[in-house]
């Protein structure tokens, strides 16, 4: 597996973000997975990850599996989670995303999964990605991995 080069600044995989998850997502034969053990800052009621922070990194994991596989810059089109457990903060989590349909150049679709240390489902998504528009693409592009940014190389 490879790590992907971060967005420095983002809510679920930015490295610069003090208050963010701070995920590193790696390519495995079928899409993207990380490892993961949320902060409790992202809890809902006491104990339990908030159901925004477990979409948040559903969302970005599904994006990150589109980018691994398809090299395509996205932006999310449709969302949806169903949440299968509770979801603690503080335990390790694995996260885990792949693309399962496409229409190359046009829609992305992909599906990704929450589950405890055991394997057992904690949340599930699917979502539609749209390729983004050519200028705001290559904006997006250039803050991945970029030096202070982030990237992979100040790791």
């Amino acid at each position: 597996m490879s790590t992907l080069p971060p967005s420095a600044h983002c809510l679920v995989c930015g490295q610069h973000n003090p208050a963010g998850m701070q995920v590193r997502f790696e390519r495995d034969d079928q899409g993207v997975r990380a490892r993961l053990r949320p902060p409790a800052h992202f809890q809902g009621f006491a104990g339990l990850l908030h159901g925004g922070a477990i979409t948040a990194l559903l969302d970005d994991a599904m994006w990150w599996a589109v980018y691994a596989t398809r090299e395509a810059i996205t932006l999310t089109a449709d969302l949806q989670v169903r949440f299968r457990a509770p979801v603690p903060v503080g335990a390790d989590l694995v996260v885990t995303a792949r693309v399962v349909a496409e229409r190359p150049g046009r829609l992305y679709r992909a599906q990704g999964q929450v589950l405890d240390a055991s394997g057992r489902l904690l949340a599930e998504a699917e979502g539609k990605f749209l390729p983004a528009p050519p200028g705001l693409a290559a904006t997006l592009r250039g803050q991945l991995g970029q030096p202070g940014t982030g990237s992979a190389a100040e790791s």
